[in-house]
């Protein structure tokens, strides 16, 4: 038998106010970005490095956002509390690109129910795009995109997620490398979004890349 009482993990009063970048401190996510950044690693290093960091990634993002269910359940010797991840409410996960699916490799222990819908654009225009009819608003939407130079391509995808009936509040975006003029842009615009990255490299040079950045990444990731 059994007691249920529903939790929906929803984002602070104070974190919707302004956008939040959150870089966990862990050494892991320091160790598995250095070897990403090698120059030298062959692709199948490059791409180890890549699934790790979005697992160690993922796991810091859905820390009280993912929804609960408390229940009292019949234990081995007695009744206990217990917590288990609401199946009813799936996270929608949108990897925009090649290597964002990459980085989602090692979630499904992480992340019990979602739906995934795949997205690709060149220049701000979809070559792929697998988005639903709609969002409800109590849908949890993550975004993962590898990099973030330009508020481009993240801009868009946002802009249509929110059309399609989603909350600002409840969008997270995962990515490996973060660069100020991207943040600036879509900070000013979706305050409320919430984004985890391994790192925030200081530039964007000439050709549109984060310097140091970790290169061609679609590249040294697939060969």
């Amino acid at each position: 038998w059994m007691h249920t009482r529903r939790r929906s993990g929803s984002l602070s009063a104070s974190a919707a106010k302004t956008m939040m970048i959150l870089v966990p401190p862990h050494p892991l996510v320091k160790h598995y970005l250095g070897v990403a950044r090698l120059a030298m690693a062959p692709p199948v290093m490059t791409k180890n490095a890549i699934v790790e960091l979005g697992r160690i990634l993922t796991y810091e993002l859905i820390r009280e956002w993912l929804p609960v269910v408390d229940q009292e359940i019949e234990g081995s010797l007695g009744v206990a509390e217990a917590t288990f991840v609401d199946n009813s409410q799936p996270l929608q996960i949108v990897p925009i690109g090649r290597v964002a699916p990459v980085m989602l490799e090692q979630s499904a222990t992480l992340i019990p129910a979602s739906q995934t819908y795949h997205v690709g654009l060149n220049d701000g225009e979809y070559y792929q795009n697998t988005l639903p009819e709609s969002f409800t608003e109590r849908d949890r939407v993550l975004l993962v995109i590898p990099e973030l130079a330009s508020d481009v391509e993240l801009g868009k995808v946002i802009s249509d997620v929110l059309d399609k009936g989603a909350l600002q509040e409840n969008i997270r975006v995962m990515s490996l490398l973060l660069a100020p003029p991207a943040l600036e842009k879509l900070g000013l615009k979706y305050p409320s979004i919430r984004m985890y990255c391994a790192m925030i490299d200081p530039e964007v040079n000439e050709n549109g890349m984060i310097v140091p950045g970790l290169g061609n990444l679609e590249t040294r990731t697939f060969g």
